[in-house]
């Protein structure tokens, strides 16, 4: 449902969220737009029944499963702008672009339809960003109109808490709500402090898992001395364990992560395309070589002695 608003009430929130852009460095606005079937009467309330898209949580259910709603928004110039598509790669028989896999549905407030022509996008799925769109030619041939349902600002620079406080308020007497998404840059430096105690809990654990193998083969240690072998020979053997061992529990630790993952996200596998680069190198490259050094480091010490075999 949309609020029905006049010409001058669409004019008013207007110019509230022009002066909200221009707080922020002169933000972009963007209109957004939903698409509305003329037989859809407007309720008592003053609100206006809309179009939306339904997608399968369970995508092999079929239409006999379970279904989430989706906001779904028109492809104009401006909005298709926002999430980086080029209107002339659209193929003019496209009615829907969507992030949503499995079989969608349209609804309105009396019908429901499958929706047909859909091309899958790839696009950040952030709160109530439109990641799901219907075309202008796709809104021509359900003779489908549309109504202003709000804006996107968008600011090519974080915002500061203070600018969101001060929108807030202008939104509060214009009578508008307003959503913000952060750069996620809290997010990013959590992930990354995660990431390192990770690590290091990894290590530490390995530490144990080595220092007990080499408990285990002081015996063979032992030999290798007494026939001549040199440190480096048991820098290598202990710095290739030690880097074995991380790397096989770095690559079990992150595919049952992603397993996990996709579990959660079954209804939008979609949501793993954004594949973090950096923590995953930590991981699988940075916590195996740390291992490996590590052991190469500390596996030089020769053995106290070559003449007493240790006691079980």
């Amino acid at each position: 449902m949309v609020p029905i608003r006049v010409p001058a009430e669409l004019s008013a929130l207007a110019a509230a969220v022009h002066r909200i852009a221009g707080s922020l460095g002169g933000a972009a606005v963007i209109p957004l737009d939903m698409p509305v079937n003329p037989a859809s009467e407007p309720q008592p309330d003053g609100q206006q029944p809309v179009v939306s898209l339904n997608a399968p949580v369970d995508q092999t259910a079929g239409r006999s499963g379970v279904y989430h709603s989706v906001a779904l928004y028109v492809a104009t110039p401006a909005v298709l702008r926002l999430l980086g598509i080029n209107p002339a790669t659209i193929d003019p028989a496209t009615n829907i672009l969507t992030v949503q896999a499995g079989q969608n549905v349209l609804t309105t407030i009396t019908t429901i339809t499958d929706a047909t022509n859909v091309r899958r996008i790839h696009v950040p799925d952030y709160g109530s960003e439109p990641t799901s769109l219907i075309t202008v030619n796709g809104l021509r041939r359900e003779h489908w109109t549309q109504i202003q349902s709000g804006w996107m600002i968008e600011s090519a620079r974080p915002l500061r808490t203070v600018q969101i406080a001060a929108a807030r308020e202008v939104a509060a007497k214009a009578g508008l709500v307003i959503e913000s998404r952060d750069t996620q840059a809290s997010l990013a430096t959590i992930r990354i402090v995660a990431t390192a105690a990770g690590a290091l809990i990894a290590l530490g654990v390995l530490a144990m898992a080595v220092g007990l193998i080499r408990a285990e083969a002081a015996g063979d240690v032992r030999t290798l001395t007494a026939v001549g072998a040199a440190s480096t020979t048991r820098r290598n053997l202990t710095a290739t364990t030690a880097g074995a061992l991380a790397l096989l529990g770095a690559l079990l630790g992150s595919g049952a992560a992603y397993l996990a993952l996709a579990a959660g996200h079954r209804s939008d596998i979609s949501v793993l395309s954004r594949v973090p680069v950096l923590e995953l190198a930590i991981t699988i490259v940075g916590v195996p070589a740390a291992a490996a050094l590590a052991g190469w480091v500390l596996a030089g010490r020769r053995p106290p002695s070559v003449a007493r075999q240790s006691l079980d």
